[in-house]
């Protein structure tokens, strides 16, 4: 190809071209979380009627983006065009390879058929778990029998699609030795005992209305777990979801005989450190191309992030943050497994916990959708050209994800009211001014 004048081979080129394009996403990423963090300045600097002012800022304010930053849809757009960047530097780099790999035996007729057979399976059984959370919404039929009906409709199909992979010869083993098994666990426990370390400094205390976490929680122990319904989304402020609060009163109970605010704070500290393990294996898939020890590489990442300022501060205070970690990590392990050993399983384990985020914490699954996404994405365009015989088993990954992320999520779903409350508390509730003045700082300073 001519490049400024000069016919350069395009294997010459083709490096040069993914690391522009590494360098542009990363690039366009800043930019996008500046431009809406930093919106009020850019505001200030900027005139709306002039060129850019068209360009920067939303158009006319609507009732649904009115309180949203000025420059918001131009940072979206910047994050989309980073998001192509960043697939642009993945699609022809060797390094892709460790994550998605080439589909060697395509599935036959005969194969195709018991695939399509198994999804449909569980559309069928997804259609029903949604009709039965609908009426149980309808009929205000709380109790204890929807959970068991909810984890009915978990196992089911959670044990068709494991059976079916099992017969097809598919590895569903977690690929790790003894000696990672019991490094991981030396480390969980370490890094437990640094959090329980600062469970009584006054650095960690709530302040101002936070006292209706703990207070939830320890509500709900002393009247019994059972005494309430596990999927009643109108939890603290009625925007968190009640099955988190009863998470905390299970530890506040258990070590009710020691110190309530210890079985509290603690019940955050386990919600982070069950990312241990998937974290340490999304690490390790990473960089099984790149680095030669990726196992010691692994352990430093997941050091790095555990032991982080930020994540130490949210593992000692109880009150929602790290809960949006769960459907992040695990979500993006079990779709990184499923897409290297083509896995019906996986690919359904991904969407449950992806929707088992949403009963938790709403925050979580919205950026785990991104991540999900946009990786579900690039699988399914990296498919197309390799299975022929049956089309339709390309869209099996997405059609498995969202039935699961249906399964897990209707319970939670169907409560129209919580999402009135949530649009009303995101969307219509207005930012404290001095919080707006601090934002530019705040960024930076955490992303640094």
């Amino acid at each position: 190809m001519r490049f400024f004048g000069v016919i350069v081979e395009r294997k010459r080129l083709a490096p040069y071209l993914r690391i522009g394009s590494r360098i542009a996403g990363i690039l366009l990423a800043l930019a996008a979380v500046l431009v809406i963090r930093c919106g009020h300045l850019i505001a200030e600097a900027v005139d709306k009627r002039s060129f850019w002012g068209h360009v920067l800022f939303l158009p006319q304010p609507r009732p649904l983006w009115e309180n949203f930053p000025p420059t918001f849809l131009f940072g979206c757009v910047l994050a989309a065009l980073s998001i192509l960047f960043f697939g642009l530097s993945l699609k022809r780099s060797e390094d892709s390879k460790a994550l998605f790999p080439q589909i060697k035996d395509p599935p036959s007729i005969e194969k195709s058929g018991q695939t399509l057979e198994s999804i449909l399976c569980v559309m069928f059984i997804t259609i029903l778990s949604g009709g039965f959370f609908y009426v149980v919404e309808w009929k205000q039929l709380v109790g204890f029998a929807p959970v068991v009906f909810w984890v009915l409709s978990i196992l089911v199909p959670s044990l068709l699609l494991f059976r079916r992979d099992r017969n097809e010869g598919v590895n569903l083993r977690v690929s790790l030795n003894i000696l990672e098994w019991v490094s991981i666990a030396f480390f969980t426990l370490a890094a437990l005992t640094f959090y329980a370390i600062g469970y009584g400094s006054w650095k960690y205390s709530f302040i101002g209305d936070e006292y209706a976490f703990f207070w939830a929680a320890e509500g709900i122990a002393k009247k019994g777990v059972f005494n309430f319904y596990w999927f009643n989304a109108n939890g603290v402020y009625r925007i968190i979801p009640e099955s988190l609060s009863i998470f905390q009163a299970i530890f506040i109970k258990a070590f009710e005989f020691y110190n309530t605010n210890f079985g509290w704070r603690l019940s955050s500290s386990i919600l982070t450190l069950v990312c241990a393990v998937p974290l340490y294996l999304i690490i390790k898939t990473i960089l099984a191309g790149k680095s030669s020890h990726p196992r010691t590489s692994a352990f430093v990442g997941i050091s790095i992030f555990f032991f982080s300022d930020l994540i130490t501060v949210w593992s000692r205070v109880a009150q929602q943050p790290n809960s949006g970690l769960f459907p992040i990590i695990f979500g993006t392990c079990f779709l990184l497994a499923a897409i290297r050993r083509r896995s019906m399983f996986y690919f359904f384990l991904t969407g449950l916990v992806w929707g088992m985020g949403l009963i938790l914490n709403i925050l979580g699954p919205v950026i785990a959708g991104g991540v999900i996404g946009s990786i579900l994405l690039f699988d399914l365009i990296r498919s197309l050209p390799q299975i022929k015989e049956s089309r339709i088993l390309v869209f099996a990954p997405c059609l498995l994800v969202s039935c699961g992320l249906l399964i897990a999520s209707f319970p939670n779903l169907v409560q129209k009211d919580y999402y009135q409350a949530l649009n009303q508390h995101v969307l219509h509730s207005k930012e404290d001014p001095g919080s707006v003045e601090s934002r530019s700082r705040k960024t930076l300073q955490t992303n640094l």
